[in-house]
């Protein structure tokens, strides 16, 4: 959905960088969506009525926010050169060339030009650190990774990074220390899990690598880390239909029900056959107290996409807090033919069953998502729990015992000692 080069449009600029004037570049908007179209106008306008830094560098964001990266370095690099204090359009310039053609040594350079300006920038070393990561300066990454952690402690992307370059400079037990705090920070780290099974294997303990490889494959790639510079400047000067998903789901986790709104209704004005932009209007029906509303609007994206899993998923949750079992379950199974494996489906499925009473049903779902999630120790107390209820004692304690020993804290220790008395 976003802008690029090849799909959207082709960039025409007039003249080279170091000859355009105090004029904005020609851009041709033909094929662009609407609202990027009139953004990207607007922004030039305002451009060449009054060149400045701001005005370059709100042209950068504009053109960064859509896929224009070249464009929008050459505009940041133009806010550099006016700025009384060019930290934030260095950085931006850095971030729109870093995944360029010249790689992450420009990038490098420029962030480099940043922390020049504020040393104490942990966002900014960061940045750094994985640029450098990207171009194989391994000794320089691993020191930039722990500056960074030494401005910010809880930057969990720096430790699982320093984790990575004390992994690839073979400092296997230092590297397992950074690594297990980080996977400590983010359980879900796929990459710091990995990593992890990667330290522990080549210091020889086989055991925690095999455990550590298991978290990995369980569990997922995660999509970046909070950048408030990134977010202020390219999130929020995105219109595109891409960006407007964005913006909405990000609005959605931190509960600002009106701002999701905004965007996904912007997203129907120009899209009202989005099946993904019905489901997040109904995910904000829901949130905002509105059932029949979200169920509606869950059953149009389903019209237009009948295998939208999500969708599935959040109509089976109203239909089963409204107490309607059976419709929940119809629907959760016909996410799971979708994709057998998701266990968040498996356990969707294992709930609904264990509600409506049919307890073998529980167990087979229950022991599937064992399976699926082997360390995790709330989904094996919940199978004790069915299996006491089964009056399968024996192994309720083992499935306990299994709990008690991924997790020291589960309350399947209480059971435990309830059992044995």
């Amino acid at each position: 959905m976003s802008v690029t080069r090849g799909t959207f449009a082709t960039i025409l600029l007039g003249v080279a960088l170091h000859g355009c004037g105090s004029t904005a570049p020609t851009i041709d908007l033909t094929g662009m969506e609407p609202p990027v179209r009139q953004l990207i106008e607007s922004r030039t306008a305002a451009l060449n009525k009054a060149p400045a830094a701001e005005t370059w560098g709100a042209l950068g964001d504009a053109l960064l926010a859509h896929g224009l990266e070249t464009e929008a370095a050459d505009c940041y690099a133009r806010a550099v050169e006016s700025a009384s204090d060019p930290f934030e359009w260095l950085y931006l310039q850095a971030l729109a060339i870093s995944g360029g053609a010249s790689g992450p040594d420009r990038a490098i350079d420029l962030f480099v030009r940043a922390l020049d300006l504020r040393p104490d920038d942990g966002l900014a070393q960061l940045r750094l650190a994985l640029s450098q990561q990207g171009s194989g300066r391994h000794e320089d990454a691993e020191r930039s990774f722990e500056r960074a952690l030494k401005l910010d402690p809880g930057l969990q992307r720096a430790r699982r990074g320093w984790g990575q370059e004390l992994l690839a400079l073979g400092r296997y037990e230092a590297a397992i220390e950074a690594l297990d705090r980080a996977v400590a920070l983010e359980p879900r780290d796929a990459a710091g899990w990995s990593a992890l099974a990667q330290a522990f294997a080549a210091s020889g303990r086989d055991d925690q690598a095999l455990v550590a490889a298991r978290r990995a494959r369980t569990g997922r790639e995660l999509p970046g880390f909070s950048d408030p510079i990134w977010l202020a400047h390219v999130l929020q000067n995105g219109v595109s239909a891409s960006r407007r998903f964005e913006r909405a789901q990000r609005a959605l986790g931190a509960g600002d029900i009106v701002e999701a709104r905004i965007q996904v209704e912007a997203i129907l004005d120009q899209r009202a056959e989005d099946a993904d932009a019905h489901y997040l209007m109904g995910s904000i029906e829901s949130r905002s107290g509105n059932g029949a509303e979200a169920e509606r609007r869950f059953e149009r994206a389903l019209e237009l996409n009948p295998v939208h899993v999500r969708g599935l998923l959040a109509w089976a949750a109203l239909a089963g807090n409204a107490g309607r079992l059976e419709e929940a379950r119809v629907l959760i199974e016909r996410a799971g033919a979708v994709t057998p494996r998701d266990p968040s489906i498996v356990l969707a499925l294992a709930e609904n069953l264990r509600r409506s009473g049919d307890l073998e049903g529980a167990v087979e779902a229950y022991e599937r998502l064992v399976e699926l999630e082997p360390e995790s120790a709330r989904i094996r107390m919940n199978l004790g729990l069915i299996y006491e209820q089964t009056g399968r004692l024996a192994a309720a304690i083992e499935t306990y015992a299994r709990a008690v020993d991924l997790d020291p804290a589960s309350p399947a220790a209480g059971r435990l000692e309830s059992l044995d008395r």
